[in-house]
């Protein structure tokens, strides 16, 4: 905020909160036209994660899997599915049929089933990116058998890690935010040197940074509030619908 205003910041508030319970019960707070190319109206959205529970008692605790997954063409609206599985598992045992229960419901209201599923998946180590891609694409290609033999959806299969060492600075405070970090929507990929050149905030090219031959970025979409901003870097395992 540009100055410290207490009826301001209260009536912020108050507007934040509302949006949050508006969503949480089904209400739509905004709308994000889709950018021309890969994402359009027959696109499902979908995140993933496993949570591996501390050991009680000696005891290996279940782990839980989750997804999330777009009801809509515009993805504004979503579901989610939870099971649990045996612990610390990272594959998701029952994608298949959480990915039929998602794809089930998009075709319920949009009418028609997803021609192309983006597939977000969180909490993979690197050692674990083979053998989680075999399975669980394995599992949403499955899928479409569920729903006859003409179905044949194209995926994409993104693995989005946190836990890395990777950290980005700027070199002059021009371009800084307020908080000394770069400022948000920052991303560095070895495909986008044209736009480096435009936008300071925009793609940077960095050879020594991404992999040498696999499609794979890093993105800072929000502000650090404190410290130096963690980007995520995201590792596209699979590819159907031509992201790149």
């Amino acid at each position: 905020m540009p100055r410290k205003d207490t009826a301001l910041y209260a009536e912020i508030k108050r507007v934040a909160v509302s949006m949050k319970v508006h969503s949480k019960l089904g209400g739509v707070t905004h709308e994000v036209a889709p950018p021309v190319g890969t994402l359009d109206n027959t696109t499902m959205l979908v995140g993933a994660d496993v949570t591996h529970l501390p050991p009680g008692r000696g005891l290996i605790q279940p782990s839980i899997a989750v997804s999330v997954a777009g009801t809509n063409g515009e993805n504004v609206r979503f579901e989610t599915c939870i099971r649990e599985q045996e612990g610390r598992q990272e594959i998701i045992a029952d994608l298949k049929r959480m990915m039929v229960s998602h794809i089930g419901n998009f075709g319920k209201r949009t009418r028609a089933k997803p021609a192309k599923i983006i597939f977000y998946r969180d909490g993979v180590s690197e050692g674990q990116y083979l053998q989680v891609c075999n399975a669980e694409v394995a599992a949403i290609e499955e899928v479409a058998k569920e729903f006859g033999a003409g179905y044949a959806p194209k995926a994409t299969f993104v693995i989005c890690a946190k836990r890395h060492n990777m950290r980005f600075f700027a070199k002059s405070e021009g371009r800084m935010d307020r908080t000394g970090n770069l400022p948000p929507g920052l991303v560095v990929d070895t495909r986008a040197a044209a736009l480096a050149q435009s936008s300071d905030v925009g793609p940077l090219r960095n050879t020594t940074v991404t992999h040498p031959f696999a499609f794979d970025f890093y993105l800072q979409a929000h502000s650090g509030l404190q410290g130096t901003a963690r980007p995520t870097h995201y590792v596209v395992l699979k590819d159907e619908n031509k992201a790149s």
